[in-house]
């Protein structure tokens, strides 16, 4: 990062304006900021410190406290910086929380912290107007907070030594963040939770393993094989006896099979009989049907010539038909013929006459064209009159339009020029506005805030008394389960001592002799009841921590929301709540006045303006226009009345108008036309009537000899059918057409005939069949078989659900075992896991070995290179007595290794905590490690960009030979592309510095000059 400029406005001793450009100071300078006590040098690094984070270099003083008493009341404090960032430029404004006077009345107001935020390029935007949130945005883009930024860019007065001096932990947050080296803080956290998650899934699984031998109702897993076994013996021995009741269920059921077919046999044979009586008593109806189906055979041997004779007598009806037809129309066809010649002969007379007609046609049509020429030019002549007659009238309306544009221009710059000047204070007020938006922001975060916080109250204390009851409920639960687990001791015991004999060893003690065995128990539990009562304890312990973690989590929601809510009581005071509603209706008041000072549209009217005057110039174009169309009109007037006498000189006065003209030819054009249709359509008529005639007359004599030909075929064929009907056995015509019967009527004859016979065969087949099956079968009681399988059934029945049971209870112990089993997988997965994990952890987080962490051993390799580059300046400015090293031995705790730093000085030849070093040697010391990390953060290139240093005093404790030694330090750093300002009252500083800032004092507050000498 490096300062571009720098304004204060009454800030510190600084009661009007001062800025300082720092681009004038070159690419990289070396500059001395110089001034008498208290005119204001430290002003400048507190300015820039609190343009950044809001706060000054030494944070001895806050932001409400730096405003400068010598400034006019009406002058807000504020600090405005430009900085560079990599490629990018950014400007920070910040105007600290100050009393201001009121904007009406007497007296002031409190003005809160107001900050703006901006990037200027590409284009410039406004990155942020929260002053809380540009903090953030701060120490994201520089890679440091206000606390690193003032121990590593900024040396203040009397503090430069924290750098050298910091702890073991305050060393690591600044190299972390420099370097950027949080991923190895992640690593170890990733490592933490992981071991961490192990750990709960090892509980988990033991939880788990002790549930589902609770479920399995057996102590562990021993029990659980011994069960297992015992189930498959008593499943084993029921199968024997399913497989026995099952075979006598099935000889039950084929003796109620075969009483059943015999029975059913009885009832079909009867059946079967009835039907074939039935069936035999329809033997006469298919007699009859056997004698139609023969007569209609025989009527089928006749047809063909039936249907010759048939085809005959038809063909001799139509032709007798048509020759009579077209012999009746014959006399009306030859009277039309006739009559249309006639008609032909006459319109050919009228059609001679055509050739006159059409000369006169073409003289009336020559006249048409003169009178349409006539009246073409006569419209056009009036038209142009009434063209000209528009164009004047437009003239006087284009003179009058150019009169109100020149007034609408006049009036609308008068307009413009008092927008101007409404809209003048709008950018005020914009700014303005952005920092009562952000206290209303505020306020109404905090009205929300204490909204949830009085909404988590009851909440808080209902997960509070959840948390007290399940607390006692899960004491009670234990305490009846060490109740239990004694009681059950007890019977566990007292059952032995019912096995004890006398000379035989006891199962406990071994003793052969019992004087005293274990009574019987008031109350004696069973393993079923203590397995409930562990899981009702199992239970109770997971809803109580389901209790805590809901009380933690909202007590944790609680405490976050109270702290959030001190936060803005600080910052926008006790009372800032009741001032709300005052608070939106001034935002909504100026919001409305800016609103309507955004509806004035400068732009649009100077577009209204320019369209004006572009109008104003289009009018006086569009005259100008006029005019000359004006002329051209009336030129092509003169010459139109010209050509209009010369037309009507030619016009016959036979004919007063057009009009009589048109109906003369259009009387000659229909007189034409008709005679010429009325030759056409006679012509047509008479040949149309002279074919017609002709045809008739060759049909006339076709049918003649149509009907002689279908005669002698009648004849011939009429004699054939009348031999083969006497040939046949019918006797006449009609007892042949009666037997005659269709395809499908002999078809379904044929299919009841032989219908009825294979029924009877079948129905005597299936008679002999059923009566051999009864002589072969064995006669059974139906009712005694019944009863006999139901026996059967009801104990087959019986042993089945025992079956079941046994099997339900094998598939419960299997699962059991099967879940078991994965959890010893997964618990021996775990294990390996947390070897894994866990030594890990252990090594990242230093609880092993040399007890450094894997984040500070890093670091510490980071600070070897630091203290190597600060090393060879310290040693140059301490005329090579001391080194900077670091402290590898001598700790106490893991809480001071790794990053401890020690000086090795020469003269002696020991080492020695920094701390020992004087004033001077401090400040070299210090210095010399602020260079080299300098130096090592850019070599890394991890982001952040340590462009400059100031150094505020400390000069003063070098002798003058260790003075130059430091400056001469300082060059070279310059010669590297760094910023350094250095504050002193040391006047040897000011001859070996070309560039300085004099800061003067007087009564009226403080002054900047920059001053540029050789040295």
């Amino acid at each position: 990062m490096k300062p571009l400029k720098l304004e204060m406005q009454a800030f510190g001793p600084f009661a009007e304006r001062e800025s300082i450009d720092f681009s004038q100071f070159g690419p990289a300078p070396l500059f001395l900021i110089n001034g008498p006590t208290g005119s204001g040098k430290t002003t400048i690094l507190d300015a820039i410190c609190f343009a950044l984070y809001g706060e000054t270099t030494g944070n001895e003083r806050q932001g409400n406290q730096m405003r400068c008493d010598l400034a006019d009341e009406s002058l807000a404090t504020e600090v405005s910086l430009e900085f560079a960032l990599h490629d990018k430029q950014y400007r920070i404004t910040r105007q600290p929380e100050q009393m201001m006077p009121k904007a009406r009345g007497e007296g002031l107001t409190k003005r809160k912290h107001t900050a703006s935020f901006y990037q200027l390029n590409p284009e410039p935007e406004l990155l942020s107007s929260k002053a809380s949130e540009i903090k953030g945005l701060i120490i994201e883009k520089l890679g440091l907070n206000e606390h690193q930024f003032r121990q590593v860019m900024v040396l203040p007065q009397g503090q430069f030594r924290q750098l050298l001096l910091a702890s073991s932990s305050e060393r690591e947050a600044i190299f972390g963040q420099l370097f950027q080296t949080d991923i190895y803080k992640k690593i170890e956290f990733a490592l933490k939770d992981k071991a961490a998650a192990i750990s709960r899934q090892k509980a988990d699984l033991d939880i788990k393993v002790t549930s589902t031998l609770a479920m399995a109702e057996v102590d562990n897993e021993t029990a659980l094989g011994e069960a297992l076994t015992e189930n498959q013996r008593q499943r084993e021995q029921q199968e024997k006896q399913l497989d026995q009741f099952k075979k006598q269920r099935d000889h039950a059921k084929q003796q109620l099979d075969q009483a059943e077919l015999y029975q059913k046999t009885q009832a079909s044979l009867q059946a079967v009989t009835e039907r074939l009586q039935t069936h035999q008593q329809t033997e006469s109806t298919v007699m009859a049907a056997q004698n139609e189906l023969k007569w209609a055979d025989q009527a089928q041997q006749l047809v063909p010539a039936y249907q010759q004779y048939q085809s005959a007598l038809q063909s001799l009806q139509l032709s007798t038909e048509q020759w009579q037809d077209a012999k009746s129309r014959w006399p009306e066809i030859e009277q039309n013929t006739h009559n249309a010649e006639q008609q032909h002969q006459q319109a050919l007379a009228l059609l001679q006459s055509v050739p006159q007609w059409q000369d006169k046609e073409n003289k009336l049509a020559q006249q048409i064209q003169l009178w349409q020429q006539w009246q073409v030019q006569s419209e056009q002549f009036t038209a142009k009159q009434h063209e000209i007659t528009q164009v004047e009238s437009q003239l006087v309306k284009y003179a009058a339009h150019s009169k109100t544009l020149r007034d609408e221009l006049e009036q609308a710059q008068r307009q413009w020029q008092q927008a101007s000047e409404q809209k003048a204070p709008l950018p005020t007020l914009l700014e303005q506005l952005a920092k009562h938006n952000e206290r209303i922001d505020k306020l109404q975060q905090w009205q929300q805030l204490d909204h949830q916080q009085r909404q988590r109250e009851p909440q808080r204390d209902e997960a509070l008394t959840r948390k007290t009851h399940s607390e006692k409920a899960l004491k009670q639960q234990q305490q009846d389960l060490d109740v239990a687990e004694l009681h059950w001791h007890q019977s566990q015991a007292y059952q032995l001592s019912l096995k004890l004999q006398r000379g035989h060893a006891c199962a406990v003690c071994g003793s052969l002799e019992h004087p005293s065995p274990a009574p019987m128990p008031d109350n004696v539990i069973d393993q079923p009841a203590l397995n409930k009562l562990k899981q009702t304890l199992a239970k109770a312990q997971q809803q109580h921590q389901d209790a805590v973690q809901a009380w933690q989590k909202i007590e944790h929601d609680y405490q976050s929301c109270q702290q959030q809510i001190a936060i803005f009581s600080d910052q926008l005071g006790k009372d800032g709540l009741a001032h709300l509603a005052d608070a939106v209706k001034e935002q909504q008041a100026m919001a409305a006045q800016i609103e309507r000072l955004k509806r004035i549209n400068l732009e649009q009217q100077q577009d209204q303006i320019r369209q004006l005057e572009q109008r104003l110039q289009k009018g006086a174009d569009l005259e100008q226009q006029q005019r000359h169309q004006l002329s051209i009109l009336q030129g092509q007037c003169e010459a139109l009345a010209i050509q209009i006498a010369d037309i009507d000189k030619q016009i016959d006065k036979q004919y007063p108008d057009l009009e009589a003209l048109l109906e003369a030819k259009q009387a000659l054009q229909k007189q034409i036309s008709h005679a010429q249709q009325q030759e056409l359509v006679s012509r047509e008529q008479f040949q149309q009537w002279h074919n017609q005639s002709l045809t008739l007359k060759a049909q006339l004599t076709t049918y003649q000899q149509h009907v002689s030909q279908c005669q002698q075929q009648v004849d011939s064929v009429q004699k054939a059918w009348q031999q083969a009907l006497e040939n046949s056995e019918f006797n006449n015509e009609e007892a042949f057409l009666a037997a005659q019967r269709s395809t499908q009527d002999k078809q379904a004859l044929r299919e009841r005939i032989d219908a009825y016979r294979q029924t009877l065969i079948q129905l005597q087949q299936t008679q002999r069949d059923l009566e051999r099956s009864l002589s072969e079968q064995v006669v059974l009681d139906v009712a005694e078989c019944q009863q006999g399988v139901q026996q059967a059934q009801h104990q087959l029945s019986i042993a089945e659900q025992q079956w079941s049971q046994l099997q339900s209870t094998a598939q419960a112990l299997t699962k059991a075992q099967n879940i078991l089993n994965q959890l010893k997988k997964d618990n021996q997965q775990l294990e390996e896991a947390y070897h894994t994990f866990g030594t890990l952890y252990d090594v990242a987080s230093g609880k092993t070995g040399s007890r450094i962490s894997l984040h500070r051993f890093v670091l510490g390799v980071l600070l070897d290179d630091v203290l190597i580059q600060a090393s060879q300046r310290l040693s140059l400015m301490s005329k090579g007595r001391y080194r900077l090293i670091r402290k590898l031995s001598g700790f106490k705790g893991a809480a001071g290794r790794g990053l401890d730093l020690e000086v090795e000085d020469g003269y002696s030849g020991k080492s020695r905590d920094v701390a020992t070093l004087s004033g001077g040697e401090s400040f070299m010391a210090a210095l010399a490690l602020a260079l080299g990390l300098s130096d090592v953060v850019q070599a890394y290139s991890g982001g952040i960009r340590l462009d400059t240093l100031f150094i505020d005093e400390g000069f003063g404790s070098l002798d003058p030979e260790s003075l130059d030694l430091a400056v001469q330090t300082l060059v070279d750093l310059q010669q590297h592309g760094r910023m350094i300002g250095v504050i002193s009252h040391v006047s040897e500083l000011k001859e070996q510095m070309a560039l300085r800032l004099d800061v003067s004092t007087s009564v009226t507050g403080s002054r900047i000059a920059l001053i540029k000498h050789s040295v």
